[in-house]
């Protein structure tokens, strides 16, 4: 789902000021990974680092009240 849908205008409104601040995920397209809540939503978006080939998985949380954003780097692993 994109976050251009009008469902997702309390998403935006909390995000944009953090975008404006932070570059943590500059270059990271972020899609909802289900329908938002109306308190929560749940996000997540990858980043290709041309020079390293290097994918950055990002997880981002939003909540309405208080207006918080919480960034999460997703490290896969496995047993070795």
């Amino acid at each position: 789902r994109s976050l251009s849908k009008s469902a997702h205008a309390w998403v935006l409104s909390v995000l944009r000021p953090y975008l404006i601040q932070n570059d943590v995920l500059n270059g990271v397209a972020l899609r909802c990974e289900d329908k938002p809540s109306s308190e929560r939503a749940v996000l997540s978006g990858h980043r290709r680092d041309a020079g390293l080939g290097v994918t950055a998985l990002k997880e981002v949380v939003v909540l309405r009240s208080p207006p918080t954003v919480h960034v999460y780097d997703v490290e896969s692993y496995g047993r070795r």
